[in-house]
């Protein structure tokens, strides 16, 4: 929601109020589906360590980074698990159906677990002003939905998909 100059509110495509922890893109969030879909849910210590590392800098308190990176972390795994479960795990981009299921799940569903412990951690810990919940979460979602359906998609295609051999006759007829 945006507020217009004579007080009045609209919807907006376009997040109006954010915070210095919600990001439009956040290609981290990409990174640790990728890493759990290719490598398996073992490395959730390694994406835990990290998202806390990157929250503490940012956050006042140690308290807010731990739930910060907890939400981080569980938003990977219930993604990559719903993408094993529902759309052929790493081979969902083989098929259209697949594809779609990838994108509801690892784009959309999983993400808005994240955005909302992430802006409930920031909330609770006095860092963010409840009433800019809403604009702060969609910012929030945004940046991780778009980590994962570009940045996660991407990293694994680019290892999961070996690229095949080109033959000099391809090349011509290209």
């Amino acid at each position: 929601m945006t507020r217009n100059v004579d007080g009045s509110t609209a919807w907006s495509a376009t997040p109006t109020c954010s915070h210095p922890s919600a990001s439009a893109v956040w290609p981290p969030s990409g990174i640790a589906l990728a890493a759990i879909l290719l490598w398996g849910v073992r490395l959730w210590p390694g994406i835990f360590l990290g998202a806390f590392a990157v929250n503490i800098v940012s956050a006042e308190s140690v308290v807010t980074a731990l739930s910060i990176a907890a939400g981080n972390t569980l938003e990977a795994i219930l993604a990559a698990t719903l993408v094993f479960r529902f759309a052929n795990g790493p081979n969902a981009f083989e098929q259209t159906k697949n594809i779609l299921k990838f994108i509801l799940l690892a784009g959309i569903l999983s993400t808005a677990l994240g955005a909302a412990i992430g802006v409930t951690s920031l909330s609770l810990g006095g860092l963010a002003p409840w009433n800019n919940f809403f604009d702060i979460w969609l910012t929030w979602w945004l940046g991780d939905a778009v980590g994962n359906l570009i940045v996660g998609s991407l990293l694994v295609l680019w290892v999961a998909q070996p690229l095949l051999p080109i033959k000099a006759v391809q090349v011509l007829e290209a």
